[in-house]
């Protein structure tokens, strides 16, 4: 049933080689980004004091925005963020 509304168990997968200057993954479900864009994610991700911290605030602001915009509604919300050093 879930195929026919077209969910799909294929990921999306790309590959990038890493560069100096990245400073850190986010990797989230498309609960995380219905609402928040890439660079706002970013921009939350290098304010927090910690990896746990930006997952925290991420988590947060997806599931307050899920519950405003789709009526008491919430997608699945999940997310690991990993900082580089």
């Amino acid at each position: 049933m879930a195929h026919s509304a077209g969910v799909s168990s294929l990921p999306d997968v790309t590959h990038h080689e890493l560069q100096a200057s990245d400073t850190m993954l986010i990797l989230a479900s498309d609960g995380i980004w219905e609402f928040i864009s890439n660079d706002e994610a970013v921009l939350i991700a290098a304010a927090a004091a910690s990896p746990a911290a930006a997952a925290s605030a991420l988590t947060a602001l997806a599931r307050k925005r899920w519950l405003e915009e789709e009526d008491g509604v919430c997608d699945d919300i999940t997310i690991i963020v990993c900082y580089f050093t």
